[in-house]
């Protein structure tokens, strides 16, 4: 099934020339449909009230197990050139993400009776975000990097990276959601008081003797 047009206007936006291309399938050996793959691509995207893109192209994979309840995957990949919003813009962002869902995972997670924790154990997440040339006020980053993600029982920071004035800073950690244990590092080489500006300003004033070497 395909889908296209020179100009679209939805509830949610709108975009100039756009392309939906959607496929059904099955696995070898089944007669149900069992995986739906999905492309989309647009120009001049806007978003009411949350933003803008000059383009936006996505891809999405769905493999679902005969059952509904069954153990599935589902991958998702989105870009965006020249992304706007109330916040800041960029040249280009680009999101992956990943679900991986085991067979049981409905029915666990529909036992209220358990931590939030153990409700989201058979379910795994990965997602990574790269955002080149962000201007935000007060902000340049020229890149910035983050992957992360939740395995049970640990939800993972596993890269924060930005490069900003002239230097990096990147953070790492994980929080164990039944042990409570977290652990964290951090690097940076840049000067951390020009990012005064962001903070408070009870916070810079109390910042304004400090000196760095």
């Amino acid at each position: 099934l395909v889908i296209s047009g020179e100009r679209f206007d939805l509830p949610w936006g709108k975009a100039g020339k756009a392309r939906l291309a959607l496929k059904l399938g099955a696995e070898s050996g089944s007669q149900q449909p069992r995986r739906l793959e999905a492309e989309v691509a647009a120009d001049d995207l806007e978003i009411r009230q949350a933003g803008r893109a000059q383009h936006a192209a996505g891809k999405l994979s769905l493999r679902q197990a005969e059952e509904l309840t069954g153990a599935a995957n589902l991958r998702a990949d989105v870009v965006l050139s020249q992304p706007k919003t109330p916040w800041g813009e960029a040249n280009e962002l680009t999101w992956r993400g990943e679900v991986e869902a085991a067979t049981n995972w409905l029915a666990v997670l529909q036992r209220t009776n358990l931590p939030i924790w153990e409700r989201l154990a058979p379910v795994a997440v990965t997602g990574a975000v790269q955002v080149v040339e962000l201007r935000m006020t007060n902000l340049a980053v020229t890149r910035m990097e983050v992957q992360g993600g939740w395995r049970a029982p640990r939800l993972a920071l596993k890269k924060l990276a930005v490069n900003l004035y002239g230097g990096d800073a990147e953070v790492a950690g994980w929080l164990d959601a039944v042990s409570r244990q977290v652990e964290t590092e951090v690097r940076f080489d840049f000067d951390v008081l020009r990012l005064l500006p962001l903070l408070p300003e009870d916070v810079r004033k109390a910042a304004g003797g400090v000196s760095w070497d």
